[in-house]
């Protein structure tokens, strides 16, 4: 219905005529947080939702129950550096109507920029939104971002949300430098340290809640597309040096 209002408003007005392949990019810097749409408001006639995001520091605010889900694990993919919901605004031109679009999120991982669009499976599949897929995904590139649709399929696979959410409920509270260097001899005196290592019967120094946070921070790996147990191996993946960074 939204896409339906765009293309009727801007009928309406004069809409200048992009030549092919040509995207505009409109970002108001003074937008709040840098949402270039308003997502949250009483006249929402769907239902809008806030998470509070550890990777990027305040609640994000999400469109739908789906947006929310895929939050999570953003948050502690390590390869994304930070996210904004509704970051810009795209027009483009696609069989010879000019569109307007907001993606959902746009991603600044370690290696590239990506506009990523949250959407069911079936609205994902209709031919409407295929064709922008198609479009978006061969044209962004040479702008410099690529574009990505994320589905249900992919957001609700499990364990991988379930072991997300865990670690985001009990990693909150920050770590000392002095407790990562604890664990670090405790791991080189045992040889290797697991899941069950936080466990409050374990000889491990740190708790489970001190794990997670080293897991959010980086310094830990732990696989989660599997089910944790006593024995799943955790990895150092970095180490902090004398400043604490």
């Amino acid at each position: 219905a939204s896409d339906v209002y765009k293309r009727q408003t801007m009928a309406n007005r004069k809409v200048p005529v992009l030549s092919a392949g040509e995207i505009q990019f409109f970002k108001d810097k003074q937008k709040k947080d840098g949402r270039q749409r308003k997502v949250i408001s009483r006249s929402n006639a769907i239902r809008t939702i806030k998470f509070p995001s550890f990777k990027v520091g305040r609640m994000v605010h999400c469109n739908s129950p789906l947006e929310r889900d895929a939050c999570p694990l953003m948050d502690v993919d390590h390869s994304i550096k930070i996210y904004q919901e509704q970051p810009v605004r795209l027009r483009y031109q696609l069989n010879g109507e000019v569109h307007d679009h907001y993606p959902d999120f746009e991603l600044q991982t370690i290696t590239e920029n990506i506009f990523r669009e949250i959407k069911t499976e079936k609205y994902a599949n209709t031919p409407e939104i295929k064709a922008r897929t198609a479009y978006l995904t061969e044209v962004l590139p040479t702008y410099g971002y690529q574009y990505e649709v994320m589905t249900e399929t992919t957001i609700h696979q499990q364990p991988r949300l379930k072991n997300a959410t865990f670690l985001l409920k009990h990693g909150r509270r920050p770590v000392d430098i002095t407790q990562f260097e604890i664990l670090r001899l405790y791991v080189k005196n045992v040889g290797q340290l697991f899941w069950g290592d936080g466990a409050p019967t374990s000889d491990c120094p740190l708790n489970v809640f001190e794990i997670c946070r080293l897991i959010l921070d980086g310094y830990l790996s732990i696989r989660l597309d599997c089910d944790w147990e006593d024995d799943t191996p955790i990895e150092f993946v970095k180490l902090i040096n004398h400043r604490g960074v």
